[in-house]
């Protein structure tokens, strides 16, 4: 099984545990107490990753939108200056209403 990340195969690591665990099993089988060297590879290779461009643009989305507040101050600013003044209606009873709707919601 190919492994996405870091191309590398299933078959290579588990062969690499099998030499592992077949290198202890002859130094605990022949009495020897002292530890089995590493069998590790001696041939060096890097993992690499490589993102999709998909994720890159990804990325850079969330990057900019890191950059936008989440409240818009003005609007804010603006609707207290309404609801001081008196001019932005507020219906107690509808909020009242959606409140308990968006509880009940919550609890299904």
């Amino acid at each position: 099984m190919t492994n996405p990340i870091n191309n590398t195969n299933r078959s290579t690591a588990e062969s690499l545990s099998a030499k592992s665990s077949t290198a202890r099993g002859q130094a605990s089988s022949s009495g020897n107490t002292a530890a089995a060297p590493d069998t590790a590879p001696t041939s060096s290779t890097a993992d690499t990753v490589s993102l999709s461009a998909e994720s890159t643009q990804v990325r850079e989305l969330q990057n900019r939108l890191a950059d936008i507040p989440e409240v818009n101050a003005q609007k804010v600013a603006q609707i207290k200056q309404e609801i001081a003044n008196g001019n932005y209606p507020l219906d107690s009873k509808a909020i009242a209403a959606n409140l308990l709707n968006f509880e009940k919601a919550l609890s299904e």
